[in-house]
């Protein structure tokens, strides 16, 4: 399956209070149910597979409105086509998350890119695990 959305990887910094205004509107959607999580077979679906998320629209709002401005990473601009320049904010944060049949948690930072496209939507681009430690402008 194709899938065309590449994304430029210059990261962009915002100063925290654009990033905690942004976040409160994603929280507002999330709180809401008014998001999406984009089902990419690369990492987002068999992330949510393993820690038993597909389909669990509320743990995973749980989960996004969990995050505070000091887990912000970074900003980037969408190269998909027709939404090119579209800025995306990527979050991290640590999760106790049990994968399926597990008796214990496993400890893991949780990549998130948030594409919001409109006053009443979220997109969530990517929900997985990070492929490595973050680094936090606000901590």
């Amino acid at each position: 399956m194709s899938d065309e959305r590449v994304f430029d990887l210059s990261h962009i910094n915002k100063p925290y209070e654009e990033v905690s205004k942004y976040l409160k509107k994603i929280k507002r959607h999330a709180s809401q149910g008014d998001f999406k999580i984009s089902e990419r077979e690369d990492k987002n679906l068999p992330f949510m597979r393993v820690y038993n998320l597909a389909g669990n629209k509320k743990k995973c709002a749980e989960m996004i409105c969990s995050l505070d401005p000091t887990d912000y990473v970074h900003t980037v601009s969408s190269r998909m086509k027709g939404n090119e320049g579209q800025e995306l904010f990527v979050f991290c944060r640590k999760h106790a998350l049990y994968k399926l049949m597990a008796n214990s948690a496993d400890e893991i930072w949780v990549y998130y890119k948030f594409d919001v496209v409109s006053d009443s939507f979220t997109v969530v681009v990517s929900f997985h695990e990070a492929e490595h430690e973050p680094e936090f402008p606000f901590q």
